[in-house]
C-alpha cells in the first residue's frame, strides 16, 4: 500500500506527482498531462487535451496550479481510500474496506452509489474533482437558495450557481448537504449523465469531510467510514 500526502486547494484533492501537482478526479473518465508521468510504479501518458480541457486551463479556472489530472483510467485498477481528515490517500490492493459497504456501479469508470436524498433511496455520482455537489432541480422544489456559489467546469468555464441545503444520508444519520443546481447547458448536460446512472445527484469531496472513503472498481465497492 502506498500512502500520499493530500493537498487541499479550495476543496479540491491534490497530490505531488514528483515536482507535479496531481488532481485527482473520480468524475473524470480520462487522465489529461502535457508530460508522461509515473504513478504507483506505472509510466502514463495520457492525452494533454481532451475537448479542450488542458492542465493550463484547467489551472487558469481552478485558480491554482494543476499540471496533471488523474482521472478513472490510471485509478480504476487499484483500490483507493480517502482520508481527508487525516489528509492522506492511500492506494493498493489490500486495503480493508470501512463499515458501511455498498455496491459500487460505474459510468465510464466514475463512481456511482446508493444514498439516501430527502428520504428518497437514490443513486449519486461520487466526483473528487468537485467540492461542490449538485442535484436535480426537483428535490430542491419549495426550498429557499442559501446563496450563491463560483464553480468551473472543465469544459464551460467558470459560472455561479443557487446552493440549498438538502438531507442527506449514507448510514443512519443524515447531514444536510449542501448542493448547487444547475441552469442551461450545463443543466442539460448533467441531466443526461444522471439520467444514463440512475442517479440524482453528484457528490463532491465534501463529504470527506464527514466520511472516509474507500473504493474499490475491480470489487465494485464502495465503502464509508464516519469520522
Amino acid at each position: 500500500m502506498v500512502t500520499m500526502p493530500i493537498l487541499k486547494e479550495r476543496g479540491h484533492l491534490l497530490v505531488m506527482i514528483g515536482e507535479k501537482r496531481a488532481i485527482i478526479d473520480t468524475g473524470a473518465p480520462i487522465s489529461i498531462s502535457a508530460e508522461p508521468f509515473d504513478f504507483l510504479g506505472m509510466r502514463h501518458s495520457p492525452p494533454s487535451n481532451v475537448m479542450g480541457a488542458t492542465p493550463r486551463s484547467l489551472s487558469d479556472m481552478a485558480g491554482f496550479q494543476i499540471d496533471i489530472l488523474i482521472g478513472c483510467d490510471i485509478l480504476s485498477p487499484h483500490t483507493v481510500c480517502f482520508r481527508w481528515g487525516d489528509g492522506v490517500m492511500e492506494v493498493g490492493e489490500h486495503i480493508q474496506h470501512s463499515p458501511v459497504v455498498s455496491k459500487m456501479d460505474a459510468l465510464m469508470g466514475i463512481p456511482v452509489f446508493p444514498l439516501m436524498i430527502q428520504g428518497l433511496r437514490t443513486k449519486a455520482l461520487f466526483d473528487t474533482g468537485a467540492h461542490l455537489s449538485y442535484i436535480t432541480p426537483k428535490l430542491v422544489d419549495g426550498l429557499i437558495s442559501l446563496g450563491q456559489r463560483h464553480d468551473f467546469h472543465p469544459l464551460a468555464g467558470q459560472f455561479v450557481v443557487p446552493t440549498y441545503r438538502v438531507a442527506t444520508a449514507l448510514d443512519e444519520i443524515t447531514l444536510d448537504i449542501e448542493y448547487g443546481v444547475l441552469s442551461g447547458s450545463l443543466s442539460e448536460m448533467l441531466e443526461r449523465t444522471m439520467a444514463m446512472s440512475d442517479s440524482l445527484a453528484v457528490i463532491g469531496t465534501q463529504i470527506l469531510d464527514y466520511f472516509d472513503c474507500t473504493i474499490s472498481w475491480t470489487q465494485q465497492q464502495i465503502s464509508w467510514k464516519r469520522r
